[in-house]
């Protein structure tokens, strides 16, 4: 590829990507360059010495950064091979989730741009008119349920007259990009039910604890400490089955009448 080619290129980054807490700020960038270098198909067969030399860094850190990618699930990486043989011959890297690379050129020509205040008036109420359908129309995650939920989250936002500006919106997919799947689906849900702007984690009711079937006391002549030296073994697997029922009972214990009564005399507090 000529150096004239490669200054017509253009790379994008996702935000699924981009804001990816498990990937290098270099992985981030080898993706961005795999997709300037995809053609219409949606693969590259670029080498690792390629890339490095292109980033000045060693193969083996490409090789690094293409293998959490591809564990990522953001690319898949395949391998022909000669014709009877082992060797491979090529390597074929493909996007997970094809990404548009045709970005039309900015003119750097102000007479091209607008020929007047008018026009240029006039395109920016189009772009805001068409700003709207763009940012629904995108697609953000991978999962489609996951995609489709967070889309009719920023209409509920629209709805709420919160602005959707790329801004906001890379703030909102950073905030859930700390979760996996099923609790980003939780967040955003949440939201939704409750009329929210932004998105929050799930909080834990750390307090809680299930209160027990019994909610009686254990009685005082049940002994925490069933080690004692002065109970015979009977006596003392009867204690900790007590114990035990009390805290989880247990529908299949079934208590020994006469040595329950045995233990209570003998371990009942006195004036109690």
């Amino acid at each position: 590829m000529s150096e004239e080619q490669l200054k017509s290129y253009y790379a994008i980054i996702p935000a699924n990507v981009r804001y990816d807490p498990d990937l290098t700020p270099n992985a981030k960038l080898l993706y961005g360059e795999i997709t300037a270098l995809t053609n219409e198909k949606g693969y590259c067969w670029a080498t690792n010495k390629y890339f490095a030399n292109l980033y000045k860094c060693t193969p083996q850190a490409i090789s690094k950064w293409t293998k959490i990618l591809e564990k990522k699930n953001y690319i898949t990486i395949k391998y022909v091979y000669k014709d009877n043989s082992k060797e491979i011959d090529q390597r074929i890297i493909c996007l997970v989730d094809k990404v548009s690379t045709n970005v039309n050129r900015v003119s750097t020509n102000v007479s091209e741009a607008s020929t007047n205040n008018e026009e240029g008036y006039q395109q920016k109420v189009k772009e805001n008119n068409t700003s709207s359908n763009n940012t629904f129309n995108n697609t953000y995650y991978s999962n489609k349920e996951l995609n489709d939920l967070f889309i009719d989250f920023l209409k509920m936002r629209k709805q709420l007259r919160a602005v959707n500006s790329e801004r906001a919106i890379n703030s909102l997919i950073k905030t859930l990009s700390q979760y996996d799947d099923a609790i980003k689906y939780k967040m955003i849900e949440n939201s939704i039910t409750n009329s929210w702007k932004g998105v929050f984690p799930i909080k834990e009711n750390k307090g809680y604890q299930q209160k027990p079937v019994r909610e009686e006391e254990v009685p005082k002549w049940i002994k925490q400490d069933t080690k004692k030296e002065e109970m015979t073994a009977d006596e003392q697997a009867e204690m900790e089955e007590l114990l035990k029922d009390f805290k989880e009972p247990k529908k299949e214990y079934k208590p020994n009448p006469e040595l329950q009564k045995r233990l209570k005399e003998k371990y009942k507090p006195k004036g109690g």
